[in-house]
């Protein structure tokens, strides 16, 4: 059912203001398995005209994969987002995904400058090799 019902919205509201609220409705719907999800964002972004529906559409493909815990796909689908929607106004709903593939254990830690205890500048990279330890704090 819910496959026509989705079928038959892509087919009369792909191109329409409607389609902006139907990837993210998409994601929620937890009786729909994963596949049929993808199934059907690759159906309204490949159907519409509306960029942002098509930027939603990857960006909403690469949110369902890091639901399922598929972190690799979730990365690949962000990067494929990221290819052609980088600069857009859903660029931020990939960004997570990507700094959580960075921060997996047995991959390299992300650059990271700052000052030590004395004020002297260092980087992460400096102690490449090096058991390191940081440590966040501040006033707030």
């Amino acid at each position: 059912v819910f496959d026509s019902l989705a079928s038959l919205f892509v087919k009369e509201f792909a191109n329409n203001a409607a389609a902006e609220e139907m990837p993210e409705i998409i994601r929620n719907v937890i009786t729909v398995d994963k596949k049929q999800r993808n199934i059907i964002l690759k159906t309204l972004r490949t159907t519409t005209e509306l960029e942002s529906v098509k930027a939603q559409c990857f960006a909403t493909t690469a949110l369902i994969e890091l639901d399922n815990n598929n972190f690799e796909d979730a990365i690949n689908a962000a990067n494929q987002f990221l290819k052609q929607y980088a600069g857009t106004e859903y660029a931020y709903l990939v960004e997570p995904i990507l700094i959580q593939g960075k921060l997996q254990v047995g991959k390299q830690a992300p650059t990271l400058t700052g000052e030590d205890v004395h004020g002297n500048r260092l980087s992460l990279e400096s102690t490449l090799g090096k058991v390191t330890y940081v440590v966040f704090w501040g006033f707030w």
